[in-house]
């Protein structure tokens, strides 16, 4: 991000003041979506292997409440049950070039995942 403080001093109207301009960084990346469930994936290695990746920029994991696959089968988290095959997404970004590998690392370390990307442009 560019940051540029300007004072500023207009005499005749006796006037003083700072404006701040800044600029955010952009980059062309590619958002990589992956739907697994618990059971499908070991997630501590998972997350270990993609920390290593210097071309991705962000990783989030969320944990479903509720959701079902192509069986149809209804996987649920209820206060009294601790189940351990909830759904599960990862998130994350990674530069464009590589995308294809990168998905095809992933298809190896989780079984069954459903995977979705897409361009954006990513501001920070």
């Amino acid at each position: 991000m560019f940051i540029c403080l300007l004072a500023w001093y207009d005499p005749v109207e006796n006037l003083i003041g700072l404006t701040i301009l800044y600029r955010m960084k952009k980059s062309k990346q590619t958002l990589i979506r992956v739907y697994t469930n618990e059971s499908k994936c070991d997630l501590d290695s998972i997350l270990e292997t993609l920390s290593q990746n210097t071309e991705i920029s962000g990783l989030t994991v969320f944990r479903g409440i509720a959701g079902f696959g192509p069986h149809h089968h209804l996987h649920t988290a209820h206060l009294l049950d601790l189940s351990t095959d909830l759904p599960l997404v990862i998130e994350f970004f990674h530069t464009a070039e590589g995308v294809d590998l990168m998905i095809e690392q992933i298809h190896e370390l989780i079984e069954q995942a459903h995977i979705v990307n897409w361009e954006v442009n990513l501001s920070f």
